[in-house]
């Protein structure tokens, strides 16, 4: 059974899950979602519900990009980049965004955010080690 962290597949070294880059992209990830949302309320475009949708769909299309590059190379390991993502968000959302957005977790796309940030990793599954191919007999 596959360890939803590392894939072990022909001790190849690209299969295995990088950590560094999980808590990378993840501190990307939120960082760009906090300055998108900051620009929102610099330009007063109000945080309305058409807004917030836009930015969770934003927020899966980030961590769908930097999943890309980690190349995940099963489910498993993108639910592994996913969850490293959203749960490096949450953590600096409880130390920082909290403060300054205090019904933040009260909102319903918030959460729409996060488990499109969780899930959209597995879209990136490169599947091209589990290809096989049929030889014509001689």
């Amino acid at each position: 059974m596959d360890d939803i962290f590392m894939e072990n597949t022909e001790d190849d070294e690209t299969s295995q899950f990088s950590w560094v880059k999980a808590l990378f992209f993840g501190l990307l990830t939120w960082c760009t979602m906090f300055i998108l949302g900051a620009l929102v309320v610099t330009a007063q475009l109000g945080l309305g519900a058409w807004i917030m949708l836009i930015l969770a769909a934003i927020a899966g299309l980030v961590s769908f990009g930097f999943a890309t590059i980690a190349t995940p190379e099963s489910v498993g390991q993108a639910i592994g980049y996913g969850a490293v993502f959203a749960a490096f968000g949450l953590i600096l959302d409880v130390l920082i965004s909290r403060h300054l957005q205090p019904g933040l977790y009260a909102v319903w796309t918030y959460w729409l955010a996060y488990a499109l940030v969780l899930l959209s990793p597995i879209t990136a599954v490169s599947g091209h080690h589990h290809r096989t191919t049929i030889q014509p007999q001689s």
